[in-house]
């Protein structure tokens, strides 16, 4: 059936649900758009006459060739595994747990809170300590939710909607199974601790989570001069939240000690938000702030018992030279470890930094390109407290939201493989943004070599890279085939 009418953006599902009611498979149906592309682009133009003919000679040469295909239908499992045992897995684990949704949540050490476990205050001045006891507390009452500590998830087994997964645990040498239809990785982030600035060499160059630590210890003796260096990092990346986090030790500091001196040396100040009103503070209290270029950062230098900081002052030229008693970092927030071979194992793609990428930042930002797996926390990218907690909670609304589906339909337009065509050259698995295509070595290749590309139709989300990209053409797309693009060019090309 061809029909010549509006966009098959918005129409093609109702006359493909038509042609099912009418027996005819809904995969040979196809459509010229001569509404959008011809009559509103070229109103009142003779040449739209043949600009309508070829789009319905190249529908019809298509149609020609179209093969009909069904859409598989399988049911999605009704758990939840929820990967990460900080604010936000807690917070998706307790969401999904109070939608009647059973929850597993596995965590790799041997106690909930994850990176939060080393702050005083969120942004906005919240107890850190309050909000972990009462998560740790909600997690550990609630009957759907299983807590595993001390352990990790090794193996996925199935298709999106329906995983099994083998998890390790450190107390046991071989693994336990769970099976769950979503999955929310919430596997959180990790200090930097290099060797920067004499940190791990000397013992008053410190990091802004020891501050805090030593700032929550009644025993602590505040320092009378501090400098506080931003940025400090690998590879210079911004970890967002470590100006505001700077700011507002600064300020514990001063509060202290009133006489004491306090200078944060950054390359730009991303206060972002309301907490600019934290940094025009910080000001008003005499915190000083001097800025230094990332080509020539600071040095820091032993002088007895103290310490010497080095700049150049950009402001009045020449060098600055500052004292210190303390030295304390701004040190970056790292992708905790595991983070990569955790996202290798379910085709999901990771940022240039290492964190968990989603599918589009505006429309999907949970969510990851693979099917049924979300994304929230520090595993996604530097964040804080409260926006993890949002984040968390919206992972969660679309996890649920996926799991009420109660069955998934895949779609019959996937790539299928012609192993007898296929020479294993990897171009496939290199390609795919999903990373589907994985070479089975229990096929033969063209040649008869061991192995050939097989790509799950379960999890292939018919893009159509690896078909066009093929060079031994052992791969085609279902419902856009090569001869069927090839004839509706030819039949356009008639006209």
């Amino acid at each position: 059936v061809v029909v010549a009418a509006c966009s098959p953006r918005a129409y093609e599902g109702f006359f493909r649900a038509a042609a099912s009611r009418a027996g005819l498979n809904p995969y040979l149906v196809e459509m010229a758009n001569i509404r959008e592309q011809v009559a509103w682009s070229h109103p009142a133009d003779p040449a739209a006459q043949v600009q309508a003919e070829a789009a319905l000679r190249a529908a019809v040469a298509r149609a020609g060739l179209l093969r009909p295909l069904q859409a598989a239908q399988q049911p999605i499992e009704q758990a939840a595994l929820v990967v990460g045992g900080g604010v936000a897995g807690m917070t998706a684990a307790l969401h999904l747990a109070n939608r009647g949704i059973a929850v597993t949540l596995v965590e790799r050490t041997g106690e909930l809170g994850g990176h939060a476990r080393g702050m005083l205050e969120t942004a906005d001045g919240a107890d850190v300590g309050a909000l972990l006891r009462q998560l740790t507390a909600n997690v550990a009452q609630h009957p759907a939710v299983e807590v595993l500590l001390e352990s990790t998830p090794t193996r996925f087994r199935g298709e999106p909607g329906n995983w099994t997964v083998d998890i390790a645990q450190a107390d046991s040498t071989g693994t336990i199974e769970r099976r769950a239809g979503a999955i929310v990785l919430a596997t959180g982030g990790r200090e930097y601790r290099g060797n920067d600035y004499l940190l791990g060499q000397h013992p008053q160059v410190i990091t802004q989570r020891d501050l805090e630590q030593a700032l929550a210890s009644a025993t602590a003796t505040p320092a009378r001069n501090v400098v506080m260096i931003q940025c400090v990092a690998p590879d210079g990346r911004c970890s967002r939240v470590c100006c505001t986090q700077a700011i507002q030790n600064a300020r514990r500091l001063r509060a202290q000690a009133p006489g004491s001196s306090v200078h944060i040396l950054y390359q730009d100040i991303r206060t972002y938000g309301f907490d600019e009103t934290l940094y025009t503070a910080a000001r008003q209290e005499g915190i000083l702030f001097h800025r230094y270029e990332r080509a020539h950062p600071p040095r820091v230098e032993r002088d007895g018992s103290v310490l010497k900081v080095r700049l150049p002052d950009l402001a009045m030229g020449g060098e600055l030279e500052l004292r210190a008693d303390l030295v304390v970092l701004s040190t970056a927030i790292l992708p905790a470890e595991g983070t990569a071979d955790l996202a290798a194992s379910l085709g999901v793609p990771l940022t240039g930094e290492g964190y968990l990428a989603e599918a589009h930042p505006k429309l999907r930002p949970v969510e990851a390109l693979a099917e049924g797996i979300f994304m929230c926390g520090l595993a996604h990218y530097p964040k804080h407290i409260d926006e993890s907690i949002a984040q968390a909670q919206a992972a969660a609304g679309k996890a649920a939201a996926y799991l009420a589906q109660g069955v998934r339909w895949g779609t019959p337009a996937v790539a299928v493989v012609d192993a007898a065509k296929c020479v294993g050259c990897l171009t496939c698995v290199r390609l795919c943004p999903y990373q589907v295509p994985r070479i089975d070595r229990s096929l033969t290749g063209n040649g008869g070599i061991i192995g050939a590309a097989r790509i799950d139709p379960t999890r292939c989300q018919g893009c159509g890279l690896c078909a066009s990209e093929c060079p031994a053409k052992a791969i085609q797309l279902e419902h856009y085939r090569d001869g069927q693009v090839l004839a509706a060019v030819a039949g356009a090309l008639s006209v």
